[in-house]
C-alpha cells in the first residue's frame, strides 16, 4: 500500500489546512503565547513583537479563509474534519480510527466492511455521537431513513480512510499523483509498513520502492512543474517526486545493541533505492522511527550523505522528531555535522508519531521518559528548533511538517525575515 503525507503547499491564495488545525488555531488566537509559555534552562524561545505580530496575522488569514468553508454533513470533507478533530481529542476513538484504516485495505466485501464498521465504532464510548447515531443506522434491520444515513456514513469513513492511501499498485499511485499535481499539489510518497520480520520481507520492500521509483520517473515529464519556475523542479528548488523510507523496513534483524551491523545492512539495501532516486532527479527522506533507533539512523543518513558515490547530490533529507527531550542537541550535532563535512544536508521536522509507544516502553523498564509530556513542550521545540535551522539555511534546507497552524505561521514567517 502506498500512502501520502504532508501534502499542505499553499495554492494561490488558497490555503489546505485540516478542520482539526482550526480548532488548534482557535486557541492560538484566543491567547498566542498558550503554546510558548514552557521555558526550560537555555531552551528559551525568544521572537520579538513584530514578528509574534506577523505570526498571527498569517493565522488570521489562514481563519479567514477556513471559516469560509461549511461542507455539509453529507460531504466528506466535514466528515474528515469531523473525525479527524474528534481524534485530536480522543486517543482512544484515534487508536480505533487508525486500526481501521490499517485493516481498510483488506475488506472487500460489503458484509465485511459493514461488521468491521460495527465493531470499531458502534460500541465504543469515545465515538463520538454524529458518528455513532449514523453507524447504527448499518445494522441489519435499521430503518430506511437510518440506512440511508448509515451508507453515508459507512461510505465516508471509508473515504476518509482512503486519503492516506494514494494506491494499491504503482500504475494506479502514478494516475492518481497526476491529478494531485494537475490540482497544484506538491507530495511525499512512502510504502506502508515499518518493522519487517525476515530478510524475504525486507528485500520485498527494497523491490516495491525501486519498482514505484520506475513508474515515477517515467510519469513525472508529463507533470506541470508548480511554482512557474523555469526549471524542471518545483518553484526552482525541489525536485517534483519526494519519497519516504523507513530503515527498520530494510533490516529483519535490526538492533541498537549492534549498530554497526544494522546500519552496514541497511545501508546495503538503501544504496540501490537512492541511486533510482538520483537518475530519477528525485527527493529522498530518511524517517526516523523509534527512539531507540534514532542513532542508528542518523548514523544511517550521514554514512549515505557523505557516500562517494552520492555526496554531490543535495536531495537527502532526515525527518527529526522535536517531541524527543533531545532534539535540541541533535539538530546541533546534526547542523555540527553538516559544517564540518562542508555537506549541505535536509531536515524535515515532526513533532513525532511514537509518543504513546515512547511513554509506555519507559514506564515498563523504569526508564525517565525520553519525550515531553505536555504538547506545549513539543510546539515550543518545534519553533525553537526550526527558527534555529533558517538561521542555519546556507547549511540546511528545512521541511515543515506540521499540522499545527501556530507552527506553520511561525515558520513561514521567520524564513520571510
Amino acid at each position: 500500500m502506498l500512502g501520502t503525507f504532508s501534502v499542505f503547499v499553499p495554492c494561490g491564495k488558497k490555503y489546505i489546512i485540516s478542520l482539526c488545525d482550526l480548532c488548534a488555531l482557535c486557541g492560538f488566537l484566543k491567547n498566542p503565547r498558550d503554546q510558548r509559555v514552557y521555558k526550560k534552562g537555555t531552551n528559551k524561545l525568544k521572537i520579538n513583537q513584530q514578528l509574534e505580530n506577523q505570526i498571527i496575522s498569517r493565522g488570521k488569514e489562514f481563519f479567514t479563509t477556513i471559516g469560509k468553508e461549511k461542507p455539509s454533513i453529507f460531504n466528506k470533507n466535514w466528515w474528515t474534519g469531523k473525525m479527524m478533530d474528534w481524534s485530536m481529542k480522543n486517543d482512544d476513538f484515534k487508536v480505533q480510527l487508525f486500526r481501521f484504516i490499517d485493516v481498510l485495505p483488506y475488506l472487500t466485501t460489503e458484509e465485511t466492511l459493514g461488521r468491521h464498521i460495527q465493531e470499531y465504532f458502534a460500541r465504543s464510548e469515545s465515538v463520538p455521537a454524529f458518528l455513532k447515531a449514523g453507524i447504527k443506522g448499518t445494522a441489519l434491520g435499521g430503518k430506511l431513513a437510518m440506512k440511508v444515513v448509515g451508507a453515508t456514513v459507512r461510505k465516508n469513513i471509508e473515504s476518509m480512510a482512503l486519503q492516506f492511501i494514494i494506491g494499491e499498485q504503482v500504475s494506479e499511485t502514478v494516475k492518481n499523483l497526476k491529478k494531485l499535481r494537475e490540482k497544484d499539489f506538491a507530495f511525499t510518497l512512502d510504502i506502508l509498513g515499518e518493522a519487517t520480520v525476515s530478510e524475504t520481507e525486507a528485500q520485498a520492500y527494497v523491490n516495491g520502492y525501486l519498482e514505484l521509483l520506475d513508474g515515477l520517473a517515467g510519469a513525472q515529464d508529463n507533470w506541470p512543474t508548480l511554482g512557474n519556475a523555469d526549471s524542471n523542479l518545483d518553484w526552482g528548488s525541489a525536485p517534483k517526486i519526494n519519497i519516504s523510507v523507513k530503515p527498520s523496513a530494510l533490516y529483519s534483524q535490526a538492533n541498537p545493541a549492534d549498530p554497526e551491523d544494522t546500519v552496514g545492512q541497511m545501508l546495503e539495501r538503501l544504496i540501490p533505492i537512492y541511486r533510482k532516486i538520483v537518475q530519477a532527479g528525485a527527493f529522498l527522506c530518511i524517517d526516523t522511527e523509534m527512539r531507540k533507533y534514532k542513532e542508528i539512523i542518523f548514523e544511517l543518513y550521514r554514512r549515505l550523505r557523505s557516500h562517494p558515490e552520492f555526496k554531490d547530490y543535495p536531495h537527502l533529507g532526515l525527518a527529526m522528531q522535536v517531541y524527543l527531550n533531545e532534539a535540541d542537541n541533535d539538530v546541533d550535532k546534526i547542523l555540527g555535522w553538516s559544517k564540518q563535512q562542508k555537506l549541505p544536508i535536509s531536515i524535515r521536522l515532526v513533532k513525532g508519531a511514537y509518543w504513546d509507544y515512547e511513554i509506555v516502553m519507559a514506564r515498563q523498564l523504569g526508564w525517565p521518559v525520553p519525550v515531553y509530556t505536555i504538547k506545549a513542550q513539543s510546539d515550543v521545540a518545534f519553533e525553537r528548533n526550526a527558527i534555529k535551522i533558517l538561521r542555519n539555511h546556507q547549511h540546511c534546507h528545512l521541511a515543515c511538517a506540521s499540522h499545527n497552524v501556530r507552527s506553520v505561521c511561525t515558520v513561514m514567517e521567520t524564513a520571510r525575515e
